[in-house]
């Protein structure tokens, strides 16, 4: 790409960072064609001459013709949630689509409230505590 194009890095930090989920395509997909998608683009910039119409332009918006020039995606799985979410972190600082600890909430939910002999848990004040439960 140009020199005041967007630059493969730029391209991958925008993949990993969730910004083009929605388009078509997962982000492991994305990567892949990356490379593809950015050497397709210099070969075309390369053969364009002034003036010159692609051949895009001779079929126009309409023309069925013209979905014999998509890019097709190869079909490969997602990343794993952890994955996706260490890139989103890399890419952009915090996590956007979830957070690592999300998977480990419903465990943490069952052992606050499970009964464990000498310790309780007093809502007032959120903490808990040892000793007898009031109630018993």
């Amino acid at each position: 790409m140009s020199a005041r194009g967007l630059n493969r890095r730029a391209m991958e930090s925008f993949i990993h960072a969730g910004s083009l989920d929605s388009l078509e395509g997962n982000r492991r997909e994305k990567l892949v064609m990356l490379s593809e998608v950015l050497e397709d683009l210099q070969k075309g910039k390369k053969d364009i001459i002034p003036g010159q119409m692609s051949l895009s332009d001779l079929l126009g918006e309409e023309s069925e013709e013209k979905g014999d020039f998509e890019l097709l995606f190869p079909d490969l799985e997602e990343f794993p949630k952890a994955e996706l979410l260490r890139n989103e972190k890399d890419a952009l600082g915090v996590y956007l689509s979830g957070h690592p600890l999300d998977s480990d909430k419903a465990f943490d939910e069952r052992s606050l409230h499970a009964k464990r002999p000498g310790i309780f848990f007093r809502r007032s004040t959120g903490r808990a505590e040892r000793g007898r439960h009031p109630r018993r």
